[in-house]
């Protein structure tokens, strides 16, 4: 960690993990829609990390309220605007301010929780103060799914999580609902653990 103003769930107390996912949202009717309805279908909620190009494309295509009503029963945060990393880019702080604003502005408050997720983890190592003037605190992550390996099936999955989560006894679960492999590892993941 970078700084005090930062977590990845290491200091979750045992049995307490909690499930996250990047990237989205997908278009509309896509997989973000598919992640959420399993999601209400097995009584479970998660932090989306939205990337802020991605939610302004969707809201273009919806509206505010169609919106709203997909993450109902979860909550948001945002990601950046591009999934581009923060320690070389320039205009990371303008990402981080331009996508708040936008998620604040569209969504209810309390669906909006204030956390930033860099971008593949990466951060200046000086950026806690910028963190804490927009009252955010970073969330990473310490077990990856890797559900956006092409190379790892769901069965990879599926095991990957049970093990790690086995062994860590506690943290932050990461998955990408622009990828359908969350929709259909974690029913099982549920079942065999449950959580």
């Amino acid at each position: 960690r970078c700084s005090d103003n930062e977590w990845n769930g290491g200091d979750f107390m045992a049995r307490q993990f909690l499930l996250t996912f990047d990237d989205g949202p997908s278009d509309v009717q896509g997989k973000t829609d598919a992640t959420v309805s399993m999601l209400n279908t097995n009584g479970r909620n998660a932090i989306f990390f939205l990337l802020g190009d991605n939610f302004q494309n969707r809201l273009h295509k919806t509206d505010a309220t169609a919106l709203a009503q997909l993450y109902q029963n979860q909550c948001v945060a945002s990601h950046g605007w591009k999934h581009q990393s923060h320690a070389k880019w320039s205009q990371w702080q303008d990402s981080v301010k331009r996508t708040q604003s936008l998620l604040n502005s569209t969504l209810a408050r309390e669906m909006v929780l204030p956390l930033f997720r860099p971008p593949y983890g990466q951060r200046k190592a000086d950026s806690g103060a910028f963190f804490r003037s927009w009252s955010l605190q970073v969330a990473l992550w310490n077990l990856d799914s890797q559900d956006w390996n092409t190379k790892v099936n769901a069965e990879d999955i599926v095991n990957r999580m049970i093990t790690l989560m086995l062994i860590k006894r506690h943290g932050v679960l990461l998955f990408h609902d622009i990828h359908l492999k969350a929709k259909t590892v974690l029913p099982t993941i549920f079942v065999e653990l449950g959580t």
